[in-house]
């Protein structure tokens, strides 16, 4: 990529912090946003990231080690050992487990399912009594916690309108990822469609910052094609917050602030790791600076 590309692309980010910093200070402390993880302490408190999704065993230690890091924090029930699907008890005492433990430890505020249509669909055959009874858990533990899930585009076609709305009398916030970064001109309307079919919940608009162009066969779709996605992704993403059609943004993979930490911990090709590098660029360093 040449350097009046990056020039053009440096100029678009900054636009766009100042548009997030006045949005920032509309929304206030229930605008969530950050990533995979923790962000270090001195960037979180720099840039106002105060939000982490993470994945742990329900232990005392480990609650312990989630609140001493002061974010709002979404902990990821554990479907899975070893490849293999949990048995259903064992993975409701997970849920039954994590909730007992967010009543001592507040800033666990959700627990949500990565993948949930998938999950729902292949391993449990859209039986409605598992959804059920992971609610019951949850809010027999504690009332004031959150049943979150990670929905797809793909999902708002392959369940039907009275699945949905089945799950949107018992999800209480919706993680909603584009699997096809070029469907962008389609997320309005994926939007409107998740606030019809799940009324109550929150939404936590979901950012890849990573190369999408292998994942998603657009295999003729050139570098430069894939930045501007990506920060178009970023623009659409923003304004919808800044109107309150989502309630904050999630980027995976791995915290902010930390790309040599997350790069350590996944195989990528130079390719892919430049295409990340670029990308956590214009977040960390343009879009979260100034305040946001």
């Amino acid at each position: 990529m040449n350097g009046n590309v990056w020039t053009r692309l440096l100029v678009a980010a900054l636009f766009t912090a100042a548009g997030a910093c006045e949005l920032y200070a509309q929304q206030g402390e229930s605008l969530l946003i950050g990533g995979w993880g923790f962000a270090e302490s001195g960037y979180a408190q720099k840039n106002r990231v105060n939000y982490a999704r993470v994945v742990y065993e329900p232990t005392e230690s480990n609650a312990r080690n989630i609140c001493s890091k002061k974010f709002h924090t979404t902990v990821n029930l554990k479907a899975k050992s070893t490849g293999q699907l949990l048995a259903k008890d064992e993975f409701l005492a997970g849920v039954r487990e994590w909730a007992n433990l967010s009543t001592r430890y507040r800033c666990i505020a959700e627990l949500a399912q990565d993948d949930f249509g998938r999950w729902w669909q292949k391993y449990y055959k859209k039986d409605r009594g598992i959804i059920l009874s992971v609610k019951d858990a949850i809010k027999k533990g504690n009332p004031n916690l959150q049943y979150g899930a990670t929905l797809y585009e793909d999902d708002l076609t392959r369940l039907t309108a009275d699945e949905l709305n089945f799950l949107g009398k018992h999800v209480d916030v919706v993680h909603f990822y584009l699997h096809k970064r070029d469907r962008l001109n389609n997320y309005d309307q994926y939007i409107q469609k998740i606030k019809y079919h799940f009324p109550s919940a929150k939404i936590i608009l979901g950012v890849y910052r990573t190369d999408r162009r292998e994942y998603e066969k657009r295999l003729k779709s050139s570098e430069k094609e894939e930045m501007d996605l990506f920060m178009k992704q970023l623009n659409v993403c923003f304004a919808m917050v800044k109107r309150k059609a989502a309630g904050g943004i999630e980027f995976y993979p791995g915290s902010l602030g930390n790309d040599d930490g997350v790069l350590s911990g996944r195989s990528m090709q130079e390719n892919e790791e430049k295409a990340f590098r670029f990308m956590s660029r214009k977040i960390n360093e343009q879009l979260f600076q100034r305040g946001f």
